[in-house]
C-alpha cells in the first residue's frame, strides 16, 4: 500500500510535467499561428493534446486519493475520518549494486528457516512427538519393582498385653519380593508410540514440503528483484532516448519539418516512458519487500515491535 501511494504520487508528477509541456506547445503554436507560420490545425491539435493531458491529471489525482485511503486504513482507520495528507518519506531510488542471485537465495533460505513461524511451528510439533515416542518406549519396557514389608505383632488376648508384646518386638514379620510387569500383546503405551511415530513421519513430510515451497518462493522473489533491476536500466535508457527524440521532434516542428500531431505523439511516448521508469523503480522496492516478507524479517528490518492487547484509537 505504501509503494502504491508512492507510485501514484510519482505518476502524478509525470502527468504534471506532460501538462506543462502541452501547455507550452499550445502557447508556442498560438504565437506562430498569429505570425502566420502555422495553420489553425496545429493550434487545434495542441489544444486537443492539452485537454488529453488534463484528463490524465484527473485520473492521476484520483489514483493518489485511492492509494492514500488504502494506506490510511492499514495505518489507522481513524485517519479516514480526517483530512490527513500522507506524505511518503522514502522515494523510489535506483539500486546501488547488482544482486548476486545464488548468494541471495542461500541467505534468504537461511533467514526463512530460522524465522518463519509456520516452519518453526512444524519443528516444535516434531519435537513434541519425539518426546511422546521416548516416553511411550519407556512405558513399553518390562517393569521390575522391589517390594518389602516389616510389621510388629502382638498375640495377647488383651489390648494392653498385645501392646506390650509389640513394644518388646518379640513377634515381628519381615518379607521381601520382586514384582515383574510385562505387557502381553498390544498395550496402551505401544499404541501411543505407534501413533506418535506415524504423526512424526507425517510432520517430517510436511516439513520437507514446506522447505521446498519456501525455496520456490525465495527463488521467485530473488528473480523478481533481479528482473526489476534490469527493468530499471532498460526503462531509464528508453526514457533518455525518448526525451532526445522529443526534443529533436520539437526542433523539426519549429523548422517546419514536422507536425504538431507528430510532436504530441512523441510526447505521449515520453509520458509512457517516464511512467514505465517510475513503475520499474517502485516494483523493485516491492520485490525487495516481498523478499523480507517471505523470510519474515520485515519487522526486524524496520525495528517494529508489536504490542499485544493494544486498544484501538477512537476519534
Amino acid at each position: 500500500a505504501y509503494w502504491n501511494l508512492v507510485f501514484s504520487i510519482e505518476n502524478r508528477k509525470v502527468k504534471l510535467q506532460s501538462l506543462e509541456v502541452a501547455q507550452k506547445l499550445l502557447d508556442e503554436n498560438r504565437k506562430r499561428f498569429e505570425r502566420g507560420v502555422l495553420g489553425k490545425i496545429d493550434v487545434t491539435q495542441a489544444e486537443a493534446g492539452l485537454a488529453s493531458q488534463q484528463e490524465g491529471i484527473l485520473t492521476a489525482e484520483n489514483m493518489v486519493l485511492d492509494a492514500s485511503d488504502r494506506l490510511k486504513r492499514l495505518i489507522d482507520p481513524a485517519l479516514l475520518k480526517e483530512e490527513t495528507v500522507l506524505s511518503p518519506t522514502e522515494a523510489p531510488k535506483p539500486y546501488e549494486a547488482g544482486l548476486d542471485e545464488k548468494q541471495a537465495v542461500e541467505t534468504s533460505m537461511t533467514k526463512a528457516l530460522s524465522r518463519r513461524s509456520d516452519y518453526l511451528q512444524i519443528l516444535t510439533q516434531i519435537r513434541t512427538q519425539e518426546v511422546t515416542i521416548v516416553k511411550a518406549e519407556r512405558d513399553v519396557l518390562p517393569k521390575l519393582d522391589l517390594t518389602g514389608r516389616a510389621a510388629l505383632t502382638g498375640i495377647d488376648d488383651s489390648f494392653s498385653g498385645g501392646n506390650e508384646e509389640m513394644r518388646t518386638a518379640d513377634f515381628h514379620d519381615l518379607s521381601a519380593g520382586f514384582v515383574l510387569e510385562y505387557a502381553l500383546g498390544q498395550s496402551a503405551a505401544t499404541g501411543t508410540r505407534n501413533r506418535a511415530q506415524l504423526e512424526r513421519r507425517r510432520l517430517e513430510l510436511q516439513r520437507m514440503n514446506l522447505e521446498n515451497l519456501i525455496l520456490v518462493e525465495v527463488r521467485e522473489a530473488v528473480r523478481r528483484v533481479k528482473t526489476n533491476e534490469k527493468r530499471i536500466d532498460a526503462t531509464r535508457q528508453a526514457r533518455v532516448l525518448t526525451e532526445e527524440q522529443f526534443e529533436a521532434e520539437k526542433t523539426r516542428q519549429e523548422q517546419g519539418l514536422s507536425t504538431t500531431f507528430r510532436v504530441l505523439d512523441v510526447q505521449e511516448d515520453l509520458t509512457a516512458a517516464r511512467t514505465h521508469e517510475v513503475k520499474a523503480l517502485v516494483d523493485y522496492r516491492l520485490s525487495l519487500s516481498a523478499m523480507t516478507r517471505i523470510t519474515e524479517t520485515l519487522l526486524k528490518k524496520y525495528d517494529i515491535l508489536l504490542q499485544e492487547h493494544l486498544p484501538p484509537r477512537h476519534r
